[in-house]
């Protein structure tokens, strides 16, 4: 194989740096929603299950102590339906006259009553209706403060354990392409990969069955170990499949008329780097084209080129400006002594060897 001169890293150094400061976003943003937003919703929460009742009937509804007032059931109206929750706009009135009104959750034709005058109490907590009780029912209404800040704190941690994991992947992948232009093995990459999804997993459902921000990261660190196993699990056949000495075995198949779809060549040769299509026909004729139609600014391909095998495409590949991805595989081949690589789709890459043999070439 030959090695790659540094011009033709640049660009891919480039991307793997702009992939680093996207991560970086990532994750300031991630731990700002953590910090701010969550800690936020969290905080008001601990008040108010802190909060007691209100000793003196004078108090106000924007206190912090919980005022429960009797009140009298006037209508409902507003219901709204949004996936699987229904709300509906409770009004009552209390006895100085004053209206009031609170979302709750489910549907009015749950209430026990339909007219008007029916007896309730409504319990208010910093100027809001927070639950109603209806005899030895409590409603809750939406501006109930418990959870709320959940969905912010899976979010957060979520999309931080995400960007976290990424951006050190990226920063590896940086230091070392820029020590010896290349990337870490491909196994090793996908097993970063797998304890980067797995922790961010963990950070995504933690907040549900704990209470608390603490308790949390503490479900966090108790299921890291069960990321860890599955990556020891994972490790050995991530290695078999994600190597480049592996080789595949692909059936050949001649087109019946001219073909085009996506590859690429690399190598030192003329016809390397024109494009990312390929053309193919019955009779062995090979060419590269940028053209996505594959009709204009074709190179031939000369029937000196030999094909050796064919291996999975992985992040190691020559010439480091593409990456291994699901069903990309590389021809390995030569021409005159000088190593090509033709990249393709699995499922193209029987036409091209099929071409190949049309040539007389395999």
């Amino acid at each position: 194989m030959t090695t790659t001169s540094n011009s033709s890293q640049l660009p891919t150094l480039r991307g793997e740096r702009v992939a680093s400061v996207i991560f970086s976003v990532l994750l300031l943003v991630a731990a700002w929603m953590v910090l701010f937003p969550a800690r936020a919703a969290y905080d008001e929460e601990l008040a108010y299950r802190a909060a007691v009742d209100c000793a003196s009937p004078a108090s106000r509804h924007d206190d912090d102590c919980l005022r429960t007032v009797k009140v009298r059931f006037d209508r409902t109206d507003g219901e709204q339906v949004m996936k699987n929750k229904t709300t509906y706009w409770l009004y009552v009135t209390e006895a100085d006259g004053t209206v009031a009104r609170a979302r709750l959750r489910g549907k009015p034709e749950s209430l026990p009553f339909s007219g008007p005058g029916a007896l309730l109490k409504a319990t208010y907590w910093r100027g809001e209706i927070r639950y109603v009780d209806i005899g030895s029912v409590r409603k809750y209404a939406e501006a109930d403060v418990r959870g709320d800040y959940k969905p912010l704190l899976a979010l957060g941690l979520g999309v931080g354990f995400f960007g976290a994991g990424f951006l050190g992947l990226g920063v590896v992948s940086t230091t070392r392409l820029a020590r010896t232009a290349a990337r870490p093995s491909p196994w090793k990459g996908g097993l970063v990969v797998l304890f980067t999804l797995g922790l961010a997993v963990l950070g995504a459902l933690a907040p549900w069955p704990t209470d608390g921000i603490g308790a949390a990261f503490g479900f966090v660190g108790l299921g890291v170990p069960v990321v860890l196993v599955a990556c020891a699990i994972a490790a050995p056949v991530m290695r078999r499949r994600l190597s480049p000495d592996r080789t595949v075995a692909v059936a050949t198949l001649v087109p019946t008329k001219e073909r085009h779809f996506p590859g690429r060549v690399h190598g030192d040769v003329p016809y390397a780097g024109s494009g990312a299509t390929l053309v193919v026909a019955p009779d062995g004729s090979l060419a590269s084209t940028p053209d996505p139609a594959g009709v204009a600014y074709r190179r031939e391909v000369p029937s000196s080129l030999t094909p050796l095998r064919v291996r999975p495409a992985t992040w190691t590949a020559p010439s480091g400006d593409f990456y291994g991805g699901p069903g990309l595989l590389i021809l390995e081949c030569e021409d005159d002594g000088v190593p090509v690589y033709v990249i393709t789709r699995r499922a193209h890459m029987s036409l091209l060897l099929g071409v190949l043999q049309a040539r007389g070439a395999c």
